[in-house]
């Protein structure tokens, strides 16, 4: 087999690390249980389950929550009886949790339900709240090792997030980025984490840096290594305006002698798998930091209020959340990542031990790009004729042996890319939605030399399916999170009708999301599954088929 050659990544900040991960698993924490609210009481912080001595029930409250008195200070203190105690519109609660997700304005919310749009605000924030909740008391189900999973196929790739400018004197655009994963099985998706921290103070934050001088410092000895601020956000800027004058200089020269132009970069243009490959190499080889997209210009501001987190922190924390979450519960992890920038250092950096002992494989999944629907039926087409031709040639196989017979003979036929010489391979597996795959193992340490079997079956499931159909979910129901439209009139602006100025919604409905997606929305029913399951069923994380009603009622 050819061998990837080693990878190195920049030294990362551990503490920034840590701080990363503790603010993505802040939500799994068991929750607080009732106690003594007296700071000063011996009682506080002894639960009420833990001594029936140190407290006794003491009436009930208005709203029928149970009323307790501390035998101590003798201080009283009640626990809700139920999620909607302080909801004053109960009867519009699961409306509006509806309208959050069927694509509909805030205003137009706060116009059907008769209400000021500060409600609105606030029935998100209690959505947040209770679709954290839920979904902690299902997923702690992985990190105590309850569930138990011999394997998971986990396609991890990333989305970015582009929110309007909030006064005109400043038209700026903020630009995020969200990276998400999920199961390709059973579609069940364990994060979307956007790189934004709204409950940082940007403001001390930023006083304390300045005070130390933090920016003087080695990045990865940084206080504050973890979050942009201020110096951080110049010297992109800087780095922004050298290399557009430096394309400047070198487009010039090439007209002086005489050379085409390069075409300008276009998201959208059309790319087949292996130029997509080749491309994201030579992109990657621009950057000062090979592990941070960089995209920060003069056009582009920082958020006002909390702290944009570094994209390559950002996907770290996401990996090490993975691990946290498959520590106990999970025997092997394969992982079929784009190949973007950080993906490959974090995920080994975050499965080290996992890699060594053979209960983690990596993959790059690289496809083709910017193709019409009638482009992909043809290469779609193109595959399952090949299909077609070893039926007839062998009919006594079956489709999976085809399937891994024709992989078998791709694994012939190497195709080696980037200043890594990484090995990528054709999937021949025909898919609607991804008709053209290259596929790179990342963790080759022979341990398929001797069995190509094996390998050959990874192959045959590569893909990111799972987690390209939650982003389709989210851009589709929810306004917020839409597709941006370029303006005419300002050039390289964009500007979402509908979408709120502040990225905190932006966090807060993509939790929302995800809850929905995993425990109460299902896929359509067809002939041969006429009863679909969700993917928590699917998971097993859910025993049961859940609602909108038992994530808004969950206490």
């Amino acid at each position: 087999m050819h061998k990837t050659r080693l990878h190195r990544i920049p030294i990362k900040s551990n503490k920034a690390i840590h701080e990363e991960l503790s603010r993505l698993t802040k939500y799994l924490e068991p929750p607080p249980r009732p106690c003594c609210k007296n700071m000063s009481c011996p009682n506080h912080g002894v639960p009420i389950t833990a001594d029936s001595q140190n407290y006794y029930a003491y009436g009930r409250t208005k709203a029928g929550s149970q009323r307790f008195k501390c035998r101590k200070c003798e201080s009283l203190f009640s626990v809700p009886a139920s999620a909607l105690l302080r909801q004053r519109r109960k009867d519009a609660v699961r409306q509006m949790f509806m309208e959050f997700r069927g694509k509909s304005p805030f205003r137009m919310i706060a116009e059907n339900n008769e209400t000021g749009i500060g409600t609105v605000y606030d029935k998100l924030d209690f959505f947040y709240e209770q679709a954290l909740k839920f979904a902690a008391a299902h997923e702690r189900k992985l990190i105590d090792g309850s569930l138990h999973k011999y394997r998971f196929f986990v396609g991890v790739d990333r989305q970015y997030f582009t929110f309007n400018w909030r006064r005109y004197t400043n038209r700026k655009n903020t630009i995020f980025e969200a990276i998400g994963s999920a199961d390709n099985l059973s579609g069940y998706v364990f994060g979307m984490h956007l790189n934004f921290d709204h409950e940082a103070n940007r403001e001390l934050t930023q006083v304390d840096a300045d005070e130390i001088k933090d920016h003087l410092e080695p990045e990865p000895d940084r206080k504050y290594a973890r979050v942009m601020l201020r110096e951080d956000y110049k010297l992109a800027v800087k780095y922004a305006r050298e290399d557009a004058e430096r394309r400047k200089r070198e487009a010039e020269k090439k007209k002086a002698e005489g050379k085409p132009e390069e075409k300008k970069e276009d998201e959208n243009q059309t790319l087949s798998a292996i130029q997509a490959a080749k491309e994201s190499y030579v992109k990657g080889g621009r950057r000062r930091n090979s592990d941070r997209l960089e995209f920060i210009t003069e056009d582009i501001q920082l958020p006002e209020k909390g702290l944009e987190v570094m994209p390559d922190y950002s996907i770290m924390g996401h990996f090490f959340f993975l691990r946290h979450l498959f520590q106990y519960s999970v025997h092997q992890v394969v992982f079929y990542l784009d190949r973007d920038s950080g993906f490959r250092g974090s995920m080994m950096s975050a499965f080290t031990d996992r890699i060594r002992a053979g209960t983690c494989e990596g993959f790059f999944v690289v496809r083709s790009s910017g193709k019409t629907t009638g482009e992909m039926h043809k290469i779609l087409l193109a595959l399952r004729k090949e299909e077609s031709i070893l039926r007839i040639a062998a009919p006594w196989m079956s489709q999976e042996e085809i399937q891994l017979q024709l992989t078998r003979e791709s694994l012939k036929k190497p195709l080696i890319f980037g200043p890594y010489k990484d090995v990528f391979y054709y999937n021949p597996v025909p898919r609607k939605t991804e008709p053209e795959r290259l596929v790179c193992h990342l963790t080759d340490q022979g341990q398929f030399d001797a069995d190509q079997e094996s390998l050959a079956r990874l192959i045959v499931r590569s893909g990111r399916w799972g987690i390209d159909n939650f982003f389709v979910h989210v851009h589709r129901r929810f306004s917020s999170l839409e597709r941006a439209l370029t303006s005419g009139v300002q050039v390289g602006r964009k500007f979402y009708p509908y979408v709120n100025y502040s990225p905190i919604v932006a966090v807060k409905l993509m939790e929302i999301a995800r809850v929905y997606y995993n425990y109460v929305h299902r896929s359509r029913p067809t002939k041969e599954n006429p009863d679909p399951k969700t993917p928590a069923e699917k998971l097993g994380l859910a025993g049961q088929r859940y609602n909108a009603r038992d994530i808004i009622y969950f206490k």
